[in-house]
């Protein structure tokens, strides 16, 4: 029960950091979310809705909707709010619909919806999930476990600071000035948004994982190798995780899914997207981000394109055959086949991306006009330089980078990266943390006179 409470007044004044009208409405969707779940939840699961119950809940989520549209129209938008009105109306949706009960007391509901490692980029959890885990602790008194966490946060602050801060410096340069600048560059400058960006999202997300779980709750994995995906849809099974399984849960199942008939099932699917694009902000080009993911989909689901999931299956192998001739070579062809579709989803993704960092629709046409220029007349790393981009960046940006891809490949073999720090020796385990400390202390202190902003999905 202390612990409880330490927590709710650790989350209070964690947001209080942000200005006291940031707490003001993170207090208000509380407590209008809590109210309503009261009035909508009297009722046993699969018991008839009554008339009040509508009317209840469409103003419940009225409001939430209204109050998220009114700051994304440029007014003051207070930190994390996209991320726990979402929580707070996939909630009072559960509860509407008889799937949970209403969490009786507020301040057990307040620490779920404010719970504070969870506020700036999420993970949209779901309010049930952290209640479970508030009124049924789990204490982990098992060094491993306190090490393996504190592992979590430093892997995170790596991502942030030898990547993501580094890459802004690049990123920043050529999209605010893409007048003065190569094709070459705006490619070589999307490319490194779209690492930059799952650099700063998974280590914010391995930040907040390990900060919750060393205060014994367990939060959902937001990221899972999306760069690795054979598809754009497997991206989006392994791409911000939370989002997608809320759209999925509340947007494309009640629209109907894919249980419609085709031109149904593709009108569902776009728009999911378009809502994930507005979700983002209220620009044309997080329209044509969605959009564009949209028309992947709907092209994949017709078997066209390289990355179906139906040709990902390998190739059976008959009795018959010589297994030892055939296998190598199957296996072979297979991997390389799948090489490809990951590149090919990387392309398609990452030209996404291209809209979803753009300062207007209007730039991210004009930049597209420039993709053939080449009437640059200096070197291509000196057009990086205005923005105080030097090789010290590159060094410790493409250190960061082959770091990341590599303990991203151990993952996606399934490797548990902590069973083999936990059985190197003692020395190589104290020189390696005193050496990861050192690196995102140096890397930080690069980017250290720059004004850097904070983590991006904090601006959503």
């Amino acid at each position: 029960m202390i612990r409880k409470y330490v927590l709710i007044i650790v989350n209070i004044a964690f947001y209080l950091l942000f200005g006291l009208k940031g707490g003001l409405f993170l207090l208000g969707v509380a407590v209008a979310s809590y109210g309503i779940s009261l009035l909508i939840g009297n009722r046993d699961p699969g018991e008839a809705s009554t008339p009040r119950s509508y009317v209840v809940l469409l103003i419940g989520i009225g409001i939430v909707l209204a109050q998220y549209l009114y700051h994304q129209s440029g007014a003051y938008y207070p930190v994390g709010f996209s991320f726990y009105s979402l929580m707070a109306a996939g909630y009072l949706i559960d509860v509407y619909q008889g799937k949970i009960k209403p969490v009786k007391n507020f301040g057990t509901f307040f620490l779920c919806l404010s719970f504070f490692p969870l506020i700036i980029s999420g993970p949209i959890e779901k309010i049930q999930h952290i209640q479970e885990q508030i009124e049924n602790p789990v204490i982990h008194t098992d060094e491993d476990m306190e090490m393996k966490f504190f592992l979590m946060i430093l892997y995170g602050l790596l991502e942030k600071t030898s990547i993501a801060n580094i890459a802004e410096l690049l990123v920043r340069e050529v999209f605010n000035n893409y007048q003065s600048h190569s094709g070459l560059a705006i490619v070589i400058a999307t490319i490194v948004f779209g690492i930059q960006l799952y650099a700063d999202f998974d280590g914010y997300s391995n930040i907040a994982r390990g900060t919750a779980g060393l205060l014994g709750i367990d939060i959902i994995q937001n990221f899972k190798q999306p760069y690795f995906s054979t598809s754009v849809k497997e991206f989006w099974r392994r791409w911000h995780i939370s989002l997608s399984t809320w759209l999925k849960d509340y947007v494309y199942i009640p629209l109907g899914g894919s249980r419609c008939g085709g031109i149904r099932k593709n009108l569902n699917v776009m728009i999911t997207f378009l809502v994930s694009g507005l979700w983002h902000g209220v620009g044309l080009n997080y329209v044509v981000w969605g959009l564009l993911h949209g028309v992947y989909q709907v092209i994949e689901g017709t078997g066209v394109n390289a990355g179906d999931n139906r040709s990902n299956k390998i190739p059976k192998i008959e009795r018959n055959t010589d297994i030892s001739a055939n296998t190598g070579s199957t296996l072979r062809s297979t991997g390389l086949i799948n090489i490809f579709r990951m590149i090919w989803t990387f392309i398609l993704v990452d030209f996404a991306w291209f809209f979803f960092r753009a300062a207007s629709l209007s730039d991210a046409v004009g930049m597209i006009k420039r993709f053939g220029a080449n009437d640059v007349n200096i070197g291509l790393i000196e057009e990086f330089t205005p923005s105080g981009f030097v090789d010290v960046h590159l060094f410790y940006m493409l250190l960061g980078i082959v770091t990341m891809t590599l303990v991203d490949v151990l993952r996606y073999k399934k490797t548990d990266l902590y069973v083999i720090y936990k059985r190197s020796p003692i020395v190589v385990r104290w020189a390696f943390l005193y050496g990861i400390i050192f690196w995102i202390i140096v890397a930080f202190l690069t980017t250290s006179r720059f004004k850097m902003a904070g983590f991006i999905y904090g601006n959503f």
